[in-house]
Parts: C-alpha cells; structure tokens; sequence
C-alpha cells in the first residue's frame, strides 16, 4: 500500500482547519444575522408607525417614544456586528483545538519512534519498532527494524568470537556496516545540480553520517553530524539523530527548525550522554538560494564559479545537539551562482593529524582546491583526490573521528 506524504498530511489538517473555520464563522453570523433583522424589521415598522403619527407639533412623550425606538434600531446594527465577530472567535477558537488534536495525532508516531529507538539503544535489540502512521515515520521504522535485524545477525556473530582481537574485529565490522547501511543509497539524478559524498574511515570509531533527501521537488536537504564518542553506541545515537533531521526536514522545516526539534528530542531524557555537531543545509534548486544552520557544526567551502573556495563562517558559536532542550539557532542564507560549488565536512578531516600534530585545516582543503583541482569538473574525482591528499598528509597516524564530505555544485 502506497504510504501518504508527511508533508501533504499536514497540509490537508490545514485546509480542513481553515475549511471549518469558514463554515462555522458563516453559518453562526447566518443565523444571528437572521435573528437580529426580524427584530430590526419589527422596530423599523414601530419606527414607520410613529413617525407617519408624529402630529406636526409632537408632544414630548411621543418625541421621547420615537427616538427611543430609533436607539433600538442602531442598537439591533450593532449586535449584527457582535454576533460576526463572535461567530468568527468561537469558530477560531474551535479550530484551533481541532488543529492541535489533528497535529498531535500527526505527530505521536515519531515521540513513540522515539521512545523505541531508546529502548533499542539501551541495549534490547530483540524488539522490533512499530509506529501506527502510514507516512515517511512509518519508512523509517520499516529501515530501522531491517537495521535491526541486520545488527543482531552481526550480534550473534560477535557472540560466537572467542578472542578480544576477534571481538574487536567484529564490533568494527557491525559498526562499518550500520555506518554503510544508514547513508543515502543513490544520487539524485538532475540536470541543475551534482552530489558526492563519501564517509572516510580514519579511526576506529563511528558515529559519523551524511544524508541528503528531498522536501519537495525544488528542497534538497543536506546535513553532517559527528557524535562526540566512538563505538556502537555513538553509531546507533548517530542513527537516532540522523533519523529526527530526515523526519523534520521532510517535513519541510528550515534548517534552523530541523535543529531545534531534533535537539529537543535528543536532549529529553539522553540516557546515552553524548552530543552531535550538525550543520543543516536547505538548497532551493528554483531559486538558486541556500539556507543553513549549524549546531556546533564545521564551517562549510563555498567555491564561486571561475573562482577561489573560501571557508564560510557560521559567526556564533552554536551548541551541539542532545545538550539541553529548547536551544535556538539560527538561519543564514547566501544566493548562488551558475557553477557554484558547496563542500561540506566533519571535523575528522579539518582536525586530522599528522605525527608531528600538525591539522590537515579546512584552509588546506581550500588551498588545494584552488591551486590543483581549480581545472576539475568532475565531483567524484575531486572528493578522492582531496581524500589522497589528506592520507598523505597524515601518513600511517590514527585519527579520532572519520571523515565525511559532502560536495555540491549548483548548474543552475
């Protein structure tokens, strides 16, 4: 069975929303405004009446009747009046509560993905996680479980090793393959843009991801996160963030808002104790214009067509992901160019070290860029060619973190 858009689900809560708020407001000032004209025709025929017997010099009891009749008549105006207004403020008032029950009905499935995550990460891998939603959270469900069932295969091999090399062996086999299995499959095939992006395996760790995914037709969606530990555990958080970012942005949050919620749902009850550095990114492919957010995140390159790649600084410094709730951050924009090119990265690569504890530095990335891959054109060859780079720089040293790096050109 075909699974709803998220998106267009949320949409429809808000056209039924504004659908019964029409409705109610026209059919309550109806109604009323029935009610009030029988009342206003009864004293305009008293009116008509009084005045026909007015006698040309009136006496000052008729006079006081007939204006006291002309006061009712402005008086049944004003309750017309009342009565739509508050017509419209009952029927606001009644969709309001209905949109906050329908966006709550939306929005239980992910708290309840949540939570069973949670347990998963706490060591239960026998469960499976079920959601009651037939939208993109029930998708990833369905990608978490086939994760799940590929993690206790690798479990149950781990368990059969008998030597702490062998375990250790394993646990980074299971680790490598959760990293492999929780990346984006394919590149958008499109002619006004080109994707690459590659994960290199620096250290012994984890926790480290990309994704890229659509909003609609025009949004594409980037994001890099970097969980501050190693092992199975930042994996499986690396996972828990990953799939809030992709939940929110499909659901066609800025980048700023994507941050927002998933820290909050990290940060309620982190049992796990770690954090994530995130940089989001939204790319109006329409209208050429870029939109990011960074949590404690890695400043991106930005190359202009025919010229130099300069690091862009996301200015304050922001805090990473899982800390505390209700941290705000904060959007930036910039308008690109026909050719212009995006690269994004992990700290793996700009604090990469060589045996004399020198950093490879995000200002070596642009250095080369500029000077030996200026006459590239081709997103792959450039990726392994800065990667080479990077691995000649630091020889046979072990780093802390992987590596990741996402690049993008804008074709216009």
């Amino acid at each position: 069975m075909k699974r709803k858009s998220l998106r267009f689900q949320m949409l429809g809560t808000i056209l039924i929303v504004l659908l019964l708020f029409f409705v109610t407001t026209v059919v309550f000032t109806a109604v009323e405004m029935q009610s009030l004209e029988d009342n206003t025709q009864e004293r305009y025929d008293e009116y008509v009446d009084l005045y026909n017997d007015l006698p040309e010099t009136p006496d000052e009891t008729a006079m006081e009747r007939f204006e006291q009749t002309v006061e009712m008549i402005k008086i049944s105006g004003k309750k017309i009046i009342e009565s739509i207004v508050l017509g419209a403020v009952i029927a606001f008032a009644l969709a309001v509560v209905i949109a906050s029950w329908r966006t709550k009905k939306l929005l239980e499935p992910m708290h309840h993905l949540r939570e069973e995550m949670k347990a998963v990460g706490q060591g239960n891998l026998t469960k499976e996680v079920t959601v009651d939603a037939d939208n993109e959270i029930a998708e990833l469900a369905d990608e978490f479980n086939a994760m799940l069932a590929a993690l206790r295969r690798y479990m149950d091999d781990l368990q059969r090793t008998t030597s702490d090399k062998e375990r250790m062996s394993a646990e980074l086999s299971v680790m490598r393959q959760i990293q492999k299995d929780m990346l984006p499959s394919r590149y958008p095939a499109r002619g006004d843009m080109q994707l690459y992006a590659a994960v290199w395996p620096l250290s012994e760790g984890g926790g480290d991801y990309y994704d890229f995914f659509w909003a609609d037709r025009d949004h594409l969606t980037i994001t890099v996160g970097d969980v501050t530990d190693t092992g199975i555990m930042a994996t499986l958080y690396a996972v828990l963030a990953q799939t809030f970012m992709r939940s929110f942005g499909k659901m066609g949050y800025t980048p700023s808002r994507i941050l927002a919620e998933t820290n909050n749902q990290l940060s309620e009850k982190n049992e796990f104790g770690m954090n994530v550095a995130a940089m989001t990114a939204v790319i109006d492919l329409s209208m050429g214009e870029l939109t990011y957010s960074s949590a404690g995140g890695e400043a991106f390159l930005w190359k202009h067509a025919g010229g130099d790649a300069e690091p862009i600084d996301f200015g304050e410094v922001t805090i990473p992901l899982g800390n505390m709730e209700n941290v705000p951050y904060h959007n930036k924009k910039i308008r690109l160019a026909q050719g212009d090119m995006l690269i994004f990265y992990t700290k793996g690569i700009s604090q990469a070290h060589n045996a004399k504890g020198e950093r490879y530095t995000v200002q070596r990335i642009a250095d080369y860029i500029n000077s030996e891959l200026r006459q590239k054109f081709d997103l792959a060859e450039m990726g392994e060619d800065i990667r080479q780079d990077a691995l000649d720089f630091i020889g046979d040293v072990r780093q802390e973190d992987d590596g990741i790096i996402v690049m993008f050109r804008y074709m216009g």
